[in-house]
């Protein structure tokens, strides 16, 4: 009756090899992804300190003002202010940017945020540019993988101060908005 060869039953032993082999790539597999989920934990919890970093908020869910939950993180890195020697040297803008006045009774501050970098080295830099067209300047530090440093001019008082000091930075600027 056999027209060709009869196939060849798989030994219990052949069978029992294939099973311990995908049982062993399966262990491997759940332990390295397990090993890098634990990883992750850690160095995250190293890196910020104990706390959960945070996502930036994106621009258009973000709101308008800062919320009265808390103040907002000092600044890690700011340079000196320019002296009033060296903003007489400065050119004149076109039309005088507001003067910034923290809010009074803790009350709600404005910036205007023209920047965000990977490397403290740039944001010092702009920092320093904007200085020198006698703005108030900041530099935030965000805790994170990677760290961002944030470049913000203010705080104003007022956000009508913001929004102007933002329209003066928009032709120069145009990814600056107001958090």
């Amino acid at each position: 009756m056999g027209e060709g060869p009869e196939p060849h039953a798989m030994s219990s032993r052949v069978r029992s090899g294939i099973a311990f082999g995908l049982t062993l790539v399966v262990v491997i597999v759940v332990g390295a992804l397990g090993g890098y989920v634990l990883g992750r934990y850690v160095f995250d919890r190293l890196m910020t300190g104990g706390t959960v970093a945070q996502a930036p908020r994106s621009v258009a869910t973000a709101p308008s003002r800062v919320p009265a939950t808390g103040p907002e993180p000092a600044p890690a890195v700011t340079a000196p202010q320019a002296s009033s020697s060296s903003r007489a040297t400065a050119p004149t803008p076109a039309s005088p940017a507001p003067t910034p006045v923290p809010a009074a009774g803790g009350g709600a501050s404005f910036f205007v945020q023209v920047g965000a970098f990977g490397s403290s080295e740039r944001a010092a830099d702009l920092a320093q540019q904007l200085r020198q067209q006698g703005l108030p300047v900041v530099v935030e530090t965000q805790s994170g993988n990677p760290v961002l440093y944030k470049v913000r001019v203010g705080p104003y008082a007022r956000r009508e101060d913001a929004v102007q000091v933002l329209q003066r930075l928009k032709p120069t600027m145009p990814d600056a908005f107001i958090p």
